[in-house]
């Protein structure tokens, strides 16, 4: 934003009027963050996020009025580019051989779960929040997810989801992880029926006559609806303090004939 880009040129330029032997890196540390960080944006490598512009603003000997206006603003632009990366983008698509790697659920739960509200940078408080008792199963699977460049450490050293959505690639191909995968979600989804209340879950299903010729058809609607539906959700996501998972089902109900 180019408002603050102009304060903070501006302010390092009057205390090195001041003091001539007042340095970049010295403007960094009163500002509370790493030299290089403040380089990359004075250079305009990286831009201001919300979350760097919240510990530089007390030291900007701004009203707070005018701190305010520049929050939300630099918050409604990234809200509005996460809207643009998904309406033009879709899906960043996941080569079948690299999700197998990562094939198991809670991988996808920690990619999301980096962007609650109330979350913790904590391998325990991750894996209280989803339920599982191995903290070493958490530990690797968020290595995994970091050398496979699905998640990412900021400039606070702080993780986060490199993509908006991971879709894979081909879903007309199968494997075992692809397989074993959709168990994991059914079992998960079979407990919840029991555990959830229901006006915080949707467990409903149809049952209909069937064309098998039309299969392809369905498959791919249910494909746009999946899609339809996580771009919304984006979009007019407000505070999240959840994770969900859909799954869609559809399937023959009778034995094939002998």
């Amino acid at each position: 934003m180019e408002e603050i880009l102009y304060i903070l040129r501006n302010q390092f330029k009057l205390k090195n009027e001041k003091n001539p032997n007042y340095s970049l890196r010295a403007f960094a540390k009163h500002l509370g963050i790493s030299p290089a960080t403040l380089s990359r944006i004075l250079s305009e490598q990286i831009e201001i996020t919300p979350k760097i512009f919240s510990t530089i603003a007390p030291k900007l000997e701004l009203s707070s009025e005018k701190e305010n206006e520049i929050m939300k603003a630099l918050q409604d632009d990234k809200h509005s580019k996460n809207i643009r990366r998904v309406d033009i983008n879709g899906m960043s698509f996941i080569e079948k051989e690299k999700f197998n790697i990562i094939a198991d659920w809670y991988h996808y739960a920690i990619l999301h779960i980096c962007g609650l509200e109330d979350f913790k940078q904590d391998p325990q408080w991750i894996a209280d929040r989803l339920g599982i008792e191995d903290v070493d199963l958490i530990r690797d699977a968020i290595k995994r997810l970091i050398e496979h460049n699905f998640l990412g450490i900021d400039e606070n050293n702080q993780y986060y989801k490199i993509d908006q959505f991971n879709a894979i690639l081909d879903y007309d191909l199968s494997s075992k992880a692809m397989r074993e995968r959709q168990k994991q979600i059914l079992d998960i989804s079979a407990k919840k029926i029991d555990e959830v209340p229901i006006n915080l879950r949707d467990h409903s299903s149809i049952t209909v006559n069937v064309d098998v010729n039309l299969i392809p058809e369905i498959k791919e609607r249910i494909k746009k609806f999946r899609r339809s539906l996580g771009n919304y959700i984006v979009k007019n996501n407000g505070h999240a303090s959840q994770i969900y998972e859909l799954q869609l089902s559809f399937f023959p109900l009778l034995k094939k004939k002998d």
